[in-house]
């Protein structure tokens, strides 16, 4: 899970380093690291809406986010973009490497979503 959360954020940061941002380490980091958080969270939410028979409330959002922005500036490291840089510098098949981080990304929004209005509906039917 290291390796693909590593790859994911060398794509990330790679991808705002070429639009010339300054904080390309901060953005990719928040990138690849918020895709874990939100399958993390929708997990919680799965778990606390089974064990309580009800939707989290606003404030539990606010806190996740919160946290998922602390976590991600922790994380997000230049001299870790440099190592990924020189390890995957002549890596073989890139594009198709590129559409599965874009398609980690994608379904983990997807999921989390899902889960959102899924439980949402479940508990409004109990």
């Amino acid at each position: 899970m290291k390796k693909l959360l590593d790859y994911c954020y060398y794509r990330a940061s790679a991808f705002y380093k070429e639009w010339d941002e300054n904080i390309y380490c901060l953005m990719g980091s928040r990138v690849a690291y918020g895709s874990l958080i939100f399958l993390i969270v929708a997990g919680i939410i799965i778990f606390y809406s089974l064990l309580f028979e009800k939707f989290p409330h606003v404030t539990f959002f606010l806190i996740a986010g919160v946290v998922c922005v602390i976590i991600c500036g922790h994380f997000a490291d230049e001299e870790k973009y440099e190592l990924l840089v020189k390890k995957y510098k002549n890596e073989k098949h890139k594009k198709l490497k590129g559409c599965l981080v874009v398609a980690y990304w994608l379904l983990s929004w997807i999921m989390f979503l899902f889960v959102c209005v899924f439980m949402n509906h479940v508990i409004k039917c109990v």
